[in-house]
């Protein structure tokens, strides 16, 4: 065999795995575990495994984009930031930058 196609057919399959192991933690999504309602569609399961959220609605989609919440890596950032100018003196800095929010 050619090791040349080798990566590329090992590449394929990890990712066929990752796909099948992501859809079957998925199928048990919005309840459907417990046996009383109908099995996700094949669709549904795939649009799962692309992503987890329902929708991109206030609910469930970005606080960014809805309420101009900064994201939790931003606030962690932030967080950080903070911590570094006290650590090194520049409280006026730092006050400087809470007034303006």
């Amino acid at each position: 065999m050619d090791d040349t196609f080798f990566p590329k057919d090992l590449a394929r399959a990890l990712r066929r795995h990752h796909a099948e192991r992501v859809k079957k933690s998925r199928s048990k999504y919005w309840g459907r575990n417990r046996g009383d309602s109908d099995p996700l569609t094949q669709r549904q399961l795939g649009m799962l495994a692309a992503t987890a959220t329902l929708c991109s609605g206030h609910c469930c989609g970005s606080p960014r984009k809805w309420f101009g919440e900064l994201s939790t890596q931003e606030r962690r950032w932030h967080a950080g930031a903070d911590d570094a100018c006290r650590e090194m003196g520049l409280g006026q800095a730092l006050r400087a930058r809470e007034s303006s929010t």
